[in-house]
């Protein structure tokens, strides 16, 4: 997958081949091995490649031991299929979510509004 493709999640889309693909789309960018990452997440490394290959489907606590070790932000990473650049800032992104999640509701609007104006 190019790295500008973002591809829509389809509704028989499962939250583990979105994960799969993010994951092995990152280690392909950043040209970390298998091995690299299971020594980086104390994970064994048959278990990362059944994941990667969507043979099994992870943990969360597999999942965010996996995130923890790419410093990428696990709930960002399941969300859905992403580019190499969206992945790059998804630890930004949830340090962002962890704000707006802390907002009361009257401040949500607010926010939304702000995001959207710059998204255009």
């Amino acid at each position: 997958m190019e790295g500008n493709d973002v591809q829509k999640v389809t509704a028989s889309e499962k939250v583990s081949e979105i994960f799969a693909h993010n994951m092995s789309l990152y280690m392909h960018e950043n040209s970390i091995s298998g091995n690299a990452l299971a020594s980086r997440s104390g994970i064994p490394q048959k278990t990362l490649w059944v994941t990667m290959n969507m043979k099994n489907i992870p943990t969360l606590d597999t999942a965010a031991k996996i995130c923890s070790a790419l410093s990428v932000d696990m709930r960002v990473m399941i969300s859905r299929r992403l580019t190499a650049h969206e992945i790059q800032r998804t630890k930004r992104i949830g340090l962002i979510l962890d704000t707006l999640i802390s907002l009361p509701s009257e401040k949500l609007g607010s926010a939304k509004d702000i995001v959207e104006a710059f998204a255009k």
